[in-house]
């Protein structure tokens, strides 16, 4: 947590002095994701040994993300993320959660021109902010890793559309009971998202 936190002064620090850098210009973007995906649920009744059942479950959800940064001669960008992203089980009765992701992006655009593919992964942390256990409160992070390919195009002066296709792995870990059982939830989600946004 301290090296995130250290990365992320850095990268706020850096910024406004790269900017007077005649070949890098600051990009941000705001987007909306929808997606659709499984979970799997690892419920350790015995971790020491091994012990588990795997449930698999369909999920859906939407996702609103804003991403700030720098981009290198109109073709490297690198920049950091948030997000709250809301994921619902179709047949379950952890009903829906919600989520906070915390992350790195980095994007190779093909061309220099406003019209362009471009390729980009990210990489950084999701938080469980609400629902989905029986233990409210005791839910941790895990890591999320997002690659994506997608096309932006130029809609005005100053402005482009961009639109994506993503795929996202997302693992969280919680502490539950049922039944007079302790387990040990270890739910991964992958899901493919369907983002378009606004470029500025």
């Amino acid at each position: 947590m301290k090296t995130n936190l250290f990365f992320l002064a850095f990268m706020l620090l850096t910024i406004p002095s790269l900017c007077q850098e005649k070949n890098f210009k600051y990009r941000g973007d705001v987007n909306y994701g929808y997606m659709m995906g499984i979970s799997n649920y690892n419920l350790w009744t015995d971790e020491a040994h091994g012990n588990r059942m795997s449930v698999n479950e369909e999920i859906f959800g939407h996702s609103l993300r804003t991403l700030h940064g720098l981009v290198y001669k109109d073709k490297l960008f690198m920049g950091l993320g948030i997000g709250l992203e809301n994921y619902t089980y179709k047949e379950s009765s952890f009903a829906s959660f919600n989520a906070l992701p915390l992350f790195f992006n980095t994007k190779f655009y093909f061309l220099k021109k406003r019209n362009t593919f471009y390729t980009g992964i990210s990489v950084g942390h999701t938080i469980r902010i609400k629902g989905g256990g029986s233990v409210p409160g005791e839910w941790e992070g895990g890591i999320m890793i997002n690659p994506e390919i997608g096309f932006k195009f130029k809609i005005s002066r100053a402005l482009d559309i961009m639109m994506s296709l993503n795929y996202v792995h997302q693992n969280i870990s919680t502490p539950d009971t049922f039944g007079g059982m302790d387990f040990l939830q270890k739910p991964q989600y992958r899901s493919a998202h369907v983002r378009v946004g606004i470029v500025f």
